[in-house]
């Protein structure tokens, strides 16, 4: 049961595989729910979110967007899903905080992900429509893909991954400290 003392991690794997986010945040002064589930998108996440709002939690962090992306939607369809997710947070939880991760980068040279080909420069597209809207509704954009991109380029640097989406642990580690500030 999600409680106004909680900080949740809303997400899809990326946050469902980052385990225990207390571990990872141990200054955070609250208790970490991780609330991941991969394969998630902002669809999903919206027809759960009662189930985190009605706790009224300190902080919602959320992650999502990628696998929208992986639905072949354009980035205006991308965006705009997201940005219905954050609305009804804001609206259901009005005294939580809420923060939005960028969408991270994405290696394509691994060949995994078929469905994510060809959109590895339509993420920081997205990210800059999402950084403008919450600059304007009063959501945190919080950063993440400029710190994990190889020098001069929108690909998400090999040691940072295990199959050009999924992190590994360093991966992680830039994640957390991208966010630290905000815990």
């Amino acid at each position: 049961m999600i409680t106004s003392d909680d900080i949740v991690m809303l997400g899809n794997s990326l946050t469902e595989f980052g385990g225990s986010w207390n571990e990872r945040f141990p200054d955070a002064g609250a208790n970490i729910v991780n609330r991941g589930i991969r394969g998630d998108d902002a669809v999903g996440m919206l027809h759960r979110i009662r189930q985190i709002t009605c706790g009224q939690p300190k902080k919602i962090f959320v992650g999502c967007g990628i696998n929208d992306v992986s639905h072949r939607l354009t980035n205006v369809e991308v965006a705009q899903r997201v940005k219905k997710l954050l609305r009804a947070i804001r609206q259901q939880s009005p005294k939580s905080k809420v923060y939005y991760f960028s969408l991270f980068p994405i290696n394509e040279s691994f060949n995994r992900w078929k469905t994510l080909s060809g959109r590895t420069n339509d993420i920081p597209l997205i990210n800059k429509m999402m950084r403008a809207w919450c600059a304007k509704n009063g959501v945190t954009y919080i950063d993440v893909f400029s710190h994990m991109t190889e020098s001069g380029s929108n690909v998400l640097r090999k040691e940072l991954t295990v199959d050009g989406l999924h992190l590994t642990e360093e991966g992680y580690r830039v994640w957390t400290a991208a966010a630290k500030e905000y815990f």
